[in-house]
């Protein structure tokens, strides 16, 4: 299932690379599911790219942030 999950979102970036300004339809196998974009771009460029395969699968878009620890006393 990981596999396919993996190639499935391989093939999506590398439509989304290779044809800008292309409008795409959801694919029809997840019409039914939940789907979450999970993302961290430090850049942007991750972001975008995730930004444009929540384009063509929906869902939800979430970006993970990171948190500061400090160490010494409060």
């Amino acid at each position: 299932m990981l596999f396919f999950v993996l190639c499935l979102c391989l093939m999506l970036i590398l439509k989304i690379i290779t044809l800008k300004n292309v409008n795409y339809t959801r694919p029809q196998f997840l019409e039914k599911k939940k789907v979450v974009v999970v993302y961290y771009s430090n850049s942007g460029h991750t972001q975008k790219i995730a930004e444009n395969i929540h384009q063509v699968v929906g869902g939800d878009i979430k970006q993970i942030e990171l948190v500061k620890v400090q160490v010494g006393k409060l």
